[in-house]
C-alpha cells in the first residue's frame, strides 16, 4: 500500500468545527447555521472537506457518473444506429465499441439507470447511521449544495440574457438592448411527477393538478409533452424558500403534463392520499433525524412530513 492509497482510504468526509486551512474549501453547511426540521430548528455546519486528494466516496461517484455518460451515449447511439439515422462510423470510438459489444441499446439503458441508482444509494448510505462514513451533516450538505447550484446557474443563465446576449455579434449585428431579455427565462429547475387527480394549491384553494393545467391561457405540445402558462395573471400555490426554508407564496409560470413510463406508488395517510412516481422523494423523521427517501425506502416508523 502506498502513500495515495493511504490518502484515498483515509477519507475527508467528516464535520470539523472550524476551517483547518488554506487547503479546506467551503460548502453552503461549512457555516454553523439554523436549519427548520419536523423537529423545530437544529444547528448544523461545520463541514469542511480537503481539496488536495480526492475522497474514495468522491471517487466511486465520479467513476460512476462516467459510466453513466458512456451508457447514455451508446444507447442513443444503437437506438439511432438501429433505426438508419445515423451511419456507422469507424473513427468514432463509441460507435466501434456498440459494434464490439454485441449488445442493443437497450441494455445501455438499462444500465444507465443501474448507474444512477448506485449513485442515489451511495447519498443514502451517507445518511444511514450504520454506514462506515456515516455523518448526518454530509447528507445534508449534498442536498443543500445541490439546491445552491442549481440557483447559482440559474442565475448565470438569466443574467447572461438580460445583461450580455444582446451584445453578442454571433447573434446580432449591432448591440441594441431592446433584444435583451426582461423577465426570467428559467421556468423550471426541478419536477417531480404526480398523478393527474393530485390536489395542488391554486390561489389558496386545492384543486387537481389536471385542472391546475386547464387555467392556463397558453397551451401546446412537444411530442408526448404538453406545456401551459399563463399570459397575465400568474397564479400563486405555496412553496418552501431555499434559503430560508420556510413556507413561502411564490407565482406560477408554467406546468407541464407529461407520460411516464415509471413504477407508481399510493401514499396514504389518514384521509390524505398522493400517487407519486418511483423517484419522487418523501420528507420522513426517522429516527430523530428529517431525511428524503424514494416510496421503496419508507421504513415501518417512519413519520412522514405532510403539508
Amino acid at each position: 500500500m502506498n502513500k495515495d492509497d493511504v490518502c484515498i482510504i483515509k477519507n475527508p468526509e467528516m464535520v470539523i468545527e472550524k476551517r483547518p486551512g488554506p487547503n479546506f474549501f467551503k460548502t453552503p453547511l461549512s457555516e454553523y447555521k439554523e436549519w427548520d426540521t419536523a423537529q423545530g430548528k437544529k444547528l448544523y455546519g461545520g463541514t469542511w472537506y480537503k481539496n488536495d486528494f480526492k475522497a474514495s466516496t468522491a471517487i466511486v461517484t465520479e467513476n460512476i457518473f462516467n459510466n453513466r455518460l458512456i451508457n447514455k451515449a451508446l444507447y442513443d447511439i444503437g437506438k439511432a444506429l438501429s433505426a438508419h439515422e445515423i451511419e456507422f462510423d469507424e473513427g468514432n470510438r463509441l460507435h466501434i465499441l456498440f459494434k464490439e459489444a454485441l449488445k442493443d441499446a437497450m441494455y445501455y439503458d438499462s444500465a444507465q439507470h443501474i448507474n444512477k441508482i448506485n449513485i442515489n444509494a451511495l447519498y443514502g448510505a451517507m445518511g444511514n447511521e450504520f454506514f462506515h462514513l456515516f455523518k448526518l451533516e454530509n447528507a445534508i450538505d449534498i442536498t443543500i449544495s445541490g439546491q445552491h447550484l442549481i440557483k447559482y446557474l440559474a442565475n448565470c443563465f438569466d443574467n447572461y440574457f438580460r445583461n450580455d446576449f444582446w451584445k453578442d455579434k454571433r447573434f446580432f449585428d449591432k448591440e441594441d438592448p431592446m433584444n435583451a431579455v426582461t423577465d426570467s427565462i428559467v421556468k423550471i429547475i426541478e419536477t417531480d411527477s404526480v398523478v393527474a387527480g393530485t390536489l395542488v394549491e391554486y390561489n389558496g384553494v386545492k384543486i387537481p393538478i389536471e385542472q391546475f393545467f386547464d387555467t392556463t391561457d397558453s397551451q401546446w405540445y412537444v411530442g408526448d409533452n404538453y406545456y401551459g402558462t399563463w399570459i397575465k395573471n400568474k397564479p400563486t400555490t405555496t412553496t418552501v424558500g431555499l434559503d430560508s426554508l420556510k413556507e413561502e407564496i411564490a407565482e406560477v409560470n408554467y406546468v407541464m403534463s407529461h407520460k411516464v413510463k415509471k413504477e407508481m406508488f399510493k401514499i396514504t395517510v389518514g384521509d390524505k392520499e398522493v400517487t407519486i412516481t418511483e423517484d419522487h422523494g418523501l420528507m420522513v423523521l426517522r429516527d430523530g433525524k428529517l431525511i428524503e427517501v424514494k416510496p421503496t425506502e419508507v421504513k415501518s416508523g417512519d413519520e412522514l412530513i405532510l403539508e
